[in-house]
């Protein structure tokens, strides 16, 4: 899978300096190796190959008005470690309070082996799941926030990075007043397939 994040990466990155080099321009060379440490300090067990990998090769987002991601900004390796710090915090504030969710993913506001990489501004972040539950796979991705609930992504940060590669070069962004924005009845294009004894509507992609 590393070489798989690595190749994506490149494919992004080749769709961006033709389309978007102001967008590549803000986007983060690779993490410094102290601040993985520290990071793997922070949440207390090995970064996961496919997010180390990432990082790498992108350390999150130099200006953070660029939203590669359009709707998330990309996080560094320390903004990581920061709002990890913040969650975990805000889960010892708020233990035993139950969120709906898919049920792949556990029904808690937030867990200690959730490691956010992208972060919406507003409370919500797209995370690696390294505690699924028993239905779901260790290093999905999933999005949380606070009035949504808990929502699947994708398998994992590989198969998350190829569908915005995919999303790219289909022609679902575009640039608009130097922003990579998500054309008109696309805004979902994030979501991963639903399953149909998912009990939450926001599992299945729209039609």
């Amino acid at each position: 899978m590393d070489d798989e994040i690595l190749e994506t990466w490149q494919s992004i990155d080749q769709w961006l300096e033709k389309n978007a080099s102001i967008i590549l321009e803000k986007l983060g060379g690779p993490a410094d190796s102290q601040d993985l440490l520290f990071l793997e300090r922070q949440i207390g067990f090995p970064i996961p190959d496919d997010l180390s990998k990432s990082l790498s090769h992108h350390d999150g987002e130099t200006e953070e008005e660029a939203w590669l991601f359009s709707n998330w900004t990309l996080l560094s390796a320390s903004e990581i470690s920061d709002l990890y710090t913040r969650q975990r915090d805000k889960q010892l504030r708020s233990e035993g309070a139950v969120v709906e969710s898919d049920n792949r993913i556990l029904n808690v506001l937030w867990a200690p082996r959730w490691i956010p990489f992208c972060y919406d501004g507003s409370g919500g972040f797209l995370a690696v799941d390294c505690s699924p539950t028993i239905e779901g796979t260790n290093g999905q991705i999933i999005r949380t926030a606070h009035d949504d609930g808990n929502i699947w992504v994708a398998a994992n940060l590989a198969d998350f990075l190829k569908r915005f590669k995919a999303s790219l070069y289909d022609g679902i962004f575009e640039m608009e007043d130097d922003e990579l924005e998500v054309k008109s009845g696309h805004s979902n294009w994030w979501k991963g397939e639903g399953r149909e004894d998912c009990p939450i509507k926001w599992c299945h992609p729209p039609t």
